[in-house]
């Protein structure tokens, strides 16, 4: 009996540290992402790299809690313009996460990170493979990929290419159309505020009487505002295209 109880809190004790450990990783991370976003930079990554060096010792580099300190170290060199060093760490905390997770949704926040360090580089083509990753993901999971969508929308009006953005666009409407999503109605007015700053002042007041419409079919207590902007809207819109 008594070798069982010895085992027994052993076992206990070892949990207990565990648990422990684990809990002080949660508050360090947290640390570390308060001092990036608020305090010294460069505090925050030399607590960082001490971090990721006892996750290490006690989980391994194949460990969740790796992967989210190598995530923390990748936003601490991006703010610091060091671009390429946060790639390397983006990249290798996708490359586990999706280890752990596979094509679930967990993985979306990682490739997001990948695209925007690519955009911020100007590496194009892997701009456009990220994000149709991003996308596949969301196909995969059944979900709704408009917010990926506007992602590459807002990204195509950043490079001048308003040809991509107008088509991006109009897929947000139509996913969220699909999906019956309750922001349609906000879709047509961002794609009339595109029109109108892209001198197409007919497609601009076109979306925003369909926005309108929406509107008028609206069951809820923001009707009437809504309303309101859009004729506001609409009102500017037609007097500057008269002019």
């Amino acid at each position: 009996m008594s070798k069982l109880l010895t085992v027994l809190l052993t076992v206990f004790l070892l949990l207990e540290s565990s648990l422990a450990f684990a809990q002080s990783v949660r508050e360090r991370q947290q640390a570390v992402a308060m001092e990036r976003r608020y305090g010294d930079v460069n505090k925050a990554l030399d607590t960082g790299l001490e971090l990721l060096k006892h996750v290490e010792t006690f989980y391994g580099s194949s460990h969740h809690d790796y992967y989210i300190t190598q995530t923390l170290l990748g936003s601490i060199y991006k703010k610091q313009k060091k671009y390429d060093i946060a790639e390397q760490y983006y990249l290798s905390a996708l490359a586990g996460r999706e280890k752990i997770f596979g094509t679930d949704i967990y993985i979306q926040s990682d490739l997001i990170n990948v695209v925007n360090i690519y955009i911020v580089q100007e590496k194009h083509d892997l701009v456009i493979e990220t994000f149709s990753r991003l996308i596949e993901n969301h196909l995969i999971n059944s979900e709704n990929p408009s917010g990926t969508f506007r992602r590459m929308a807002n990204y195509y009006i950043k490079i001048n290419d308003f040809n991509a953005a107008e088509s991006y666009h109009l897929k947000i409407i139509e996913e969220d159309i699909k999906f019956e999503s309750l922001r349609v109605r906000q879709d047509y007015i961002d794609i009339a505020k595109f029109y109108e700053t892209n001198n197409k002042p007919e497609e601009a007041i076109k979306s925003l009487e369909y926005a309108q419409e929406l509107a008028q079919q609206c069951e809820c207590a923001s009707k009437q505002s809504a309303l309101n902007k859009i004729t506001a809207l609409l009102a500017k819109l037609k007097n500057s295209a008269s002019e």
